[in-house]
């Protein structure tokens, strides 16, 4: 596997950026959960950064982080870092993350690939 062709990477990485802010924003599948994610970088390399707040469908009863909120915080992000750097996403079969403590309400999440 050769990867992904290195011409056009940087505009690639850019497009992508822009279709991230646009999608999150008018997606009416899980991914909506991410309307407020805030994009700052999404590189030819697949590296992205952004930040969410915790706050409203992402809360779980006990006004902390849902686990289900993370993880279509992970499998979206994750997705497009593939795409970012000119691979194909797919279908997440097999995704874990362990939570170490709560992240209340309020809290920004920073989330990098």
């Amino acid at each position: 596997d050769a990867g992904a062709p290195s011409w056009g990477s940087e505009t690639r990485a850019e497009l992508t950026a822009q279709w991230l802010r646009k999608w999150l924003r008018l997606t009416p599948t899980f991914e909506q959960l991410m309307q407020d994610f805030e994009v700052e970088h999404v590189g030819a390399d697949g590296t992205i950064r952004g930040s969410v707040s915790v706050a409203g469908p992402l809360l779980s009863a006990d006004g902390t982080l849902h686990v289900g909120g993370l993880m279509v915080l992970i499998d979206t992000i994750s997705s497009v870092s593939v795409t970012a750097c000119g691979g194909f996403s797919g279908v997440s079969i097999d995704l874990g993350a362990t939570v170490l403590a709560p992240i209340e309400a309020g809290a920004r999440v920073v989330i990098e690939t």
